[in-house]
């Protein structure tokens, strides 16, 4: 069973809160998903004016996001980190750090040490993931930015956690890769270590299970491996319209067996496909 929940365009990314909230982001703004009366959905934009998002988190009751042209444009405004307190009815998301040194910043995982991971791609002049320092008795406050991971030649886009290990989407000479990087004890990144290759352009992936569950951009799929790199499954090629980020449904606005997709095709949204493999 597949069918559209919203019809929003060029979306970008979606996340589920750890009490069931659902948000997206887009080229357009950043939206939270509510269930009506009547049984379906209907999106609320969070910025007033338009302003193109990408990655999201959540820590401690903060949903943090990756956004661009916010809260009026110009240069402090461009590319920055917001954050977003889920207690606090009718809040508007704040920019609490400006990205710097940064093309594209897409990525974005809350890592096990507490800090944000961001991912400087697809597109990036210099292509890397970056670590956001918080301060661990203020989640709006960054001490620091640090290059984590520089790459040659690759680019990286999506990024997933699972214990002390990243994962994240690669691009290069033509080859599609999803690899692994170890968060070593001191904090430093271990080998950037290949789990599978695949000919086409990926977009984010999510860890499900003992899996990743990857969408494939470029032939518009779902596919799902195991941590060592094994195919374990996957849609028919075109699904999807440039599949870009999956979320897997959680209660109170699903039972838990859906796969959320989001599309970054003008015109189309988020669909809504269950049984999750």
């Amino acid at each position: 069973m597949q069918f559209q929940l919203t019809d929003l365009p060029q979306l970008e990314n979606i996340l589920f809160t750890a009490d069931g909230r659902l948000f997206a982001s887009g080229q357009k703004n950043l939206y939270e998903v509510l269930r009506t009366d009547d049984g379906g959905y209907q999106e609320k934009a969070l910025f007033p004016t338009d302003s193109g998002c990408s990655g999201m988190a959540e820590h401690d009751g903060v949903l943090y996001a990756l956004c661009q042209g916010a809260g009026g444009g110009g240069p402090t405004d461009f590319s920055g980190l917001f954050a977003l307190d889920l207690s606090a009815a009718e809040a508007v998301p704040q920019r609490i750090f400006s990205l710097q040194g940064m093309t594209l910043p897409n990525g974005l995982a809350m890592g096990p040490d507490g800090n944000l991971y961001v991912t400087d791609g697809p597109i990036s002049v210099q292509p890397k993931i970056v670590r956001i320092r918080l301060d661990p008795g203020n989640p709006y406050t960054v001490l620091e930015q640090q290059t984590w991971v520089s790459f040659a030649l690759e680019w990286p886009n999506g990024l997933a956690v699972k214990d002390h290990h990243f994962y994240t989407t690669l691009f290069g000479a033509g080859l599609g890769t999803v690899a692994s990087i170890e968060l070593m004890p001191d904090g430093s990144a271990g080998p950037v270590s290949t789990v599978y290759r695949r000919n086409r352009i990926m977009d984010d992936l999510i860890v499900y299970q003992d899996t990743l569950i990857v969408a494939d951009w470029e032939l518009g799929q779902l596919f799902r491996i195991s941590l060592d790199g094994t195919l374990v499954d996957q849609t028919p090629p075109m699904s999807f319209l440039q599949p870009s980020a999956i979320a897997v449904g959680r209660p109170p606005l699903f039972n838990g067996n859906e796969l959320l997709v989001t599309e970054r095709y003008l015109g189309n949204g988020i669909w809504l496909r269950a049984p999750a493999p």
